[in-house]
């Protein structure tokens, strides 16, 4: 008996070693961080960004976007930010929020923008036949 409790108690203290060297879930550092990958964010449908950011995507608005099959289009404003100069690029992508397939995207660009005004945008594209939900995407950068 006492031959057996001797043989245990080494592979509990390996045991408990080991799960310390184990890193937790918020000990690890976020994927995109370690491995340069891209986050990416789900299709909200909102007409506001689910995740604002800065720049110039923090300064973009979609104020419209059809849904429907056929003719689609989306609308709404940027301003270039102070201190920032460029070509501003919206781009709007039709996704099935299920599978995050793009079902359609047409992108503006908008040369000589001012800073500090707001400048409507518009862009239009064509969905096909629909099988699902459709939510629209927005996306804004400044090219040099």
């Amino acid at each position: 008996m006492k031959r057996m409790i001797l043989t245990a108690i080494p592979v509990i203290i390996l045991g408990l070693a080991l799960t310390g060297c184990t890193p937790s879930q918020t000990d690890q550092a976020p994927a995109s961080a370690s491995a340069g990958a891209v986050t990416t964010q789900e299709a909200t449908g909102e007409l506001k960004p689910s995740n604002p950011g800065t720049g110039i995507i923090n300064s973009t608005t979609m104020t419209s976007c059809d849904t429907k099959e056929g003719d689609v289009t989306a609308a709404g404003t940027v301003t270039l930010p102070e201190n920032v100069k460029g070509s501003i690029e919206i781009s709007v992508s039709w996704v099935d929020p299920k599978t995050s397939s793009v079902l359609a995207k047409e992108t503006k660009n908008i040369k000589d923008a001012e800073t500090g005004k707001a400048i409507d945008w518009t862009v239009n594209t064509k969905l096909g036949k629909l099988t699902t939900d459709v939510k629209c995407v927005l996306g804004s950068t400044v090219l040099p």
